[in-house]
């Protein structure tokens, strides 16, 4: 069962941003959430005093509820290139002050104590909205929304997604979008389809992943519609092992997926434009053993220094 605790209180404050100090709890004086970083003036104020980092920080007690459980934290507005850190471990990185996020604490949390750092960087950054001269918000920094602390199964359903696609055919179907969360591999989902008076009148299952009849199925598809398809056994086992949802690919894997984008691109380009269709990549290897389950293979967003 999931569970959503409120972490708005007793954050440690701090103008500018030292490595050093993910090592530790910093003294000096605590604030609540909202919070902003700084407090601009209704007659003037000048950009520049929040366009730099703050830093805020937490500590996150170890609780026995967490044991087996998917403990994360929610990060519903931080302006905002955003950096969190748990026990000195980089786990999250969000470059957009306007949307929330999720920074996955379970690998990282030890019994006892455990400190969440999140650097707040308000700097104009054209890389990041609303800043490139794209569109003209007013900016600040600070974690200026609420944070939730979330404990889940350690698989579990993120969002669902019901569509009825012709509701007015006489054979009518039902499409879901089931979207997970968590570590957990090889998830089977099970849907069922049911009257107003308790009848099933359908039911289905599929595994979490695109494997064995599910991606038959989606060769299937792409079929029936003469879409391109690029076969690279070796690419989709790696990326089946080592790759977990929302999480940046392994660097191993940077060349021989970008080859595959590259791809896409121009097929997307052909489609739009016309003219002749590329030809389909061939002969994709990748890193030995990559193609094998085994561990995790490490990201930059694993390495705090990176």
């Amino acid at each position: 069962m999931r569970s959503e605790t409120p972490c708005n209180d007793s954050w440690a404050f701090a103008e500018g941003f030292d490595p050093a100090w993910v090592a530790a709890p910093l003294p000096g004086r605590t604030v609540s959430l909202p919070h902003t970083a700084v407090e601009l003036p209704l007659s003037y104020f000048d950009e520049k005093s929040y366009q730099r980092a703050f830093t805020y920080q937490r500590v996150i007690p170890w609780e026995d509820r967490f044991a087996g459980r998917e403990v994360s934290l929610q990060l519903e507005g931080a302006m905002a290139d955003a950096l969190v850190l748990v026990n000195g471990q980089e786990v999250a990185r969000h470059r957009d002050g306007y949307t929330p996020f999720e920074a996955r604490l379970t690998p990282h949390l030890r019994h006892g104590d455990n400190l969440v750092t999140v650097r707040i960087d308000g700097s104009e950054n054209p890389e990041i909205p609303p800043f490139g001269g794209q569109i003209d918000y007013l900016t600040y920094a600070g974690l200026y929304r609420e944070v939730h602390l979330r404990v889940t199964a350690p698989h579990w359903i993120a969002n669902v997604k019901i569509e009825t696609p012709e509701p007015l055919r006489a054979k009518k179907s039902v499409h879901a979008r089931v979207m997970l969360a968590g570590e957990g591999r090889d998830a089977r989902v099970e849907a069922r389809l049911t009257s107003p008076d308790g009848t099933e009148v359908a039911r289905t299952s599929v595994v979490a992943k695109g494997a064995d009849d599910v991606a038959l199925r989606i060769r299937e598809i792409a079929a029936q519609h003469h879409l391109p398809m690029l076969e690279a056994p070796p690419l989709a086992r790696a990326l089946y092992f080592h790759v977990d949802l929302d999480r940046e690919i392994p660097i191993e894997l940077y060349t021989v997926v970008a080859e595959v984008v590259a791809w896409a691109i121009r097929l997307k380009r052909v489609s739009e434009h016309g003219g002749d269709l590329p030809p389909t990549p061939v002969n994709l290897t990748v890193p030995p053993g990559m193609d094998q389950r085994g561990p995790r293979t490490p990201t930059p967003e694993d390495d705090p220094n990176a």
